[in-house]
């Protein structure tokens, strides 16, 4: 059985990580999930990212209304009733929302959810990048819809890149980037990993320490060996 999810206020990146992931997870849902445009008739489900103005002023102008709302975001404590997937986004919290949203029965949205023409891109997490990598060279329609593809696969082929590292490495912009990538997840080429930055400390060695060369040079005449 097939159910419907709209995002509002994500910023591509999370868009393409939650479309991604989904993807991944279908044989492991009780339903089929299919993400659909925010402005086209409403969904049965819609996950708010709240920490965007976007999502903020839509939860705060919220009324009562059939759509079950899933609220992303950064969040400390229990809080309230609402259901919530915490950033950064993982599987694991994408799984538990939709068993929880599943176990209520389903909802056919009548009414247009009015919302506000607001877009604007929220931070990714400080020391979370999402790579991806190409489990195997593309199909040629995917190719040909992206300007650059073929060095993107090259790239991609080899190793778990993020996007601003393909684009850098491809010399492609980002736009086109996050195209290539939400084309070839939605036909199951992509692996997935989030990647956390870590910290390193350089550990710097002390100078040597250095004798004087007229000591040295007489040293060196009569077969004195250095204590240095």
């Amino acid at each position: 059985m097939k159910r419907t999810i709209q995002l509002l206020g994500f910023n591509k990146n999370d868009e393409m990580v939650f479309t991604s992931l989904l993807s991944l997870l279908s044989n492991k849902t009780e339903h089929q999930w299919d993400v659909v445009p925010v402005r086209s008739v409403p969904a049965e489900v819609l996950i708010v990212d709240v920490d965007s103005i976007e999502g903020a002023q839509f939860i705060k102008n919220q009324t009562a209304s059939r759509q079950k709302i899933i609220h992303f975001g950064h969040f400390d404590g229990i809080g309230g009733l609402e259901l919530r997937l915490n950033k950064p986004m993982r599987a694991a919290g994408i799984l538990r929302c939709l068993a929880e949203v599943s176990k209520q029965p389903n909802v056919e949205t009548r009414s247009e959810t009015r919302v506000p023409p607001v877009t604007v891109a929220s931070p990714e997490p400080i020391g979370v990048t999402t790579g991806y990598r190409l489990k195997r060279w593309p199909e040629p329609s995917i190719l040909k819809e992206t300007p650059g593809a073929t060095r993107i696969c090259a790239i991609m082929l080899k190793r778990v890149v993020s996007v601003d590292e393909i684009s850098e490495m491809a010399g492609i912009n980002t736009e086109n980037v996050h195209q290539f990538i939400t084309n070839c997840s939605k036909r199951g080429y992509l692996d997935i990993k989030q990647r956390v930055a870590q910290m390193t400390t350089k550990v710097t060695e002390p100078p040597k320490r250095r004798g004087n060369p007229i000591l040295e040079k007489l040293r060196m005449k009569f077969g004195v060996r250095s204590s240095v």
